[in-house]
């Protein structure tokens, strides 16, 4: 390999891993809180090697916060395409975003703070990472409703209710585990989490009736 391409290749790695580690910093203690030289020690650079890449702690969180939110709104989107039916495609929906967020803490943690610091709405940058995911959503709750797949319901209710149901799962676990009786194993309690809420979906989406039909 050139020598040329083997410094690009060290660049791009060294840039991955340090938006990989600045997740982790940013979800733990928040935009203010975090360090850049905390980053650093755990990707094993110096500070101002993150400031090469990224020229300041806006532009490293800027760039942290899109890579993550793109992950996701990718692996929903494809879900939604994937399935056929207005029903599939929003119960494909729900089931990727609990499996992301799931597998993801950061992410929710991440949304949970710019939530909590969105008083007059997302900032700029924010809003335009959500708006792709949530109107594709909402687009399909509302044809879906208007089909007569769905009962009637305010699209952004659903969305905020499993939104903010498995957020608080995924940022709880830990304390959940702690309360929780029994002695289910991990992917255990994440599967039984994961039906009540498709469950809680079904219901809302006026749904869970004809599937119980169905199994019976």
């Amino acid at each position: 390999m050139p020598a040329q391409r083997r410094m690009a290749l060290v660049k791009e790695q060294t840039r991955e891993l340090i938006l990989d580690a600045s997740e982790g910093e940013f979800a733990r203690w928040g935009f203010h809180s975090a360090r850049l030289s905390d980053i650093a020690d755990i990707v094993g650079v110096t500070r101002t090697s993150v400031l090469y890449h990224f020229k300041d702690k806006q532009s490293l969180y800027d760039a942290m916060l899109a890579r993550a939110f793109k992950d996701l709104t990718d692996q929903v989107l494809a879900r939604l395409e994937d399935e056929v039916g207005y029903v599939r495609q929003i119960e494909g929906m729900v089931e990727t975003w609990i499996e992301c967020s799931a597998s993801r803490p950061t992410l929710a943690r991440l949304f949970l703070r710019e939530v909590a610091n969105a008083e007059d709405g997302f900032r700029p940058e924010v809003e335009a990472l959500v708006t792709p995911l949530f109107s594709r959503v909402i687009e399909c709750l509302e044809a879906g409703r208007r089909s007569g797949a769905f009962r009637k319901l305010e699209p952004m209710h659903l969305v905020t209710i499993l939104a903010g149901a498995t957020t608080w799962y995924a940022t709880s676990a830990s304390m959940l585990r702690s309360k929780s009786a029994g002695a289910l194993t991990e992917e255990e309690r994440f599967l039984a989490y994961r039906e009540e809420l498709m469950r809680v979906t079904r219901f809302l989406l006026g749904t869970l009736a004809s599937d119980s039909d169905e199994s019976a």
